[in-house]
């Protein structure tokens, strides 16, 4: 079993990082600019985060759920990163199918006022 070592980090902007420590990754934040995060705390399960809002709430908030949200915001990621592969690809295909074609008409065009192709 893979335990995962996050590190929780309030940052200045009143937004809580989680950052995986071994790939240096952000995992996923909380809170919001309009609603900065005053403090935090996590349970000793690690299931749940409590934090003081600058508005005077307390928002108590499931980390499974958030790390449920990372893993479709990755999957959506790959799935960009994958349509960008493919479009990527079918460019250059068209770029190359019409280059070749300027090509055959240059060609065609030298031929017809006798001009070398060297």
């Amino acid at each position: 079993m893979c335990v995962l070592q996050v590190l929780g980090v309030l940052c200045h902007d009143g937004i809580i990082r989680f950052i995986d420590i071994s790939t240096y990754a952000q995992l996923f934040d909380v809170g919001r600019l309009d609603d900065r995060v005053c403090n935090f705390v996590v349970a000793s399960s690690g299931r749940h985060i409590v934090a003081v809002m600058d508005s005077g709430s307390i928002n108590i908030y499931n980390a499974h759920a958030l790390a449920k949200q990372l893993n479709q915001v990755m999957v959506a990621r790959i799935l960009i990163a994958v349509i960008t592969v493919y479009l990527l690809i079918f460019i250059i295909k068209l770029y190359v199918e019409v280059s070749n074609k300027m090509l055959i008409l240059l060609r065609m065009h030298w031929l017809r006022r006798g001009v070398s192709e060297t």
